[in-house]
């Protein structure tokens, strides 16, 4: 769904969506049977034929998904979080309920 999204004009992206759904839906179906039939003719057929669509899907989004740039290094990567001076870190306190509060009975 992810490269339908990122491939489809604005316009027409609720149509393929649901195309692609139906897709996915229809082989989740579709496979069981499918599998079965082959499987009692010749069972190594199946195995060959999921090796074969397993090797076209990496083609696939291998020549679909855009090339990653050149990883920063340490120095030149941005913190996730910024430290905050005005904070004072404690040890988290130790709790004898689950739900980390304590009750006084």
């Amino acid at each position: 769904l992810t490269l339908t999204r990122l491939f489809c004009p604005r316009d027409m992206l609720g149509l393929y969506m649901g195309l692609t759904s139906f897709a996915i839906g229809f082989a989740a179906i579709s496979s069981a049977g499918l599998g079965g039939v082959l499987y009692t003719h010749d069972h190594f057929i199946a195995y060959g034929i999921r090796c074969g669509f397993c090797a076209a899907a990496a083609g696939l989004f291998a020549s679909l998904v855009p090339l990653q740039e050149k990883a920063k290094s340490v120095e030149e990567a941005e913190p996730l979080l910024e430290p905050k001076d005005d904070v004072e870190m404690s040890p988290p306190s130790i709790s004898p309920l689950p739900w980390g509060t304590s009750a006084y009975f």
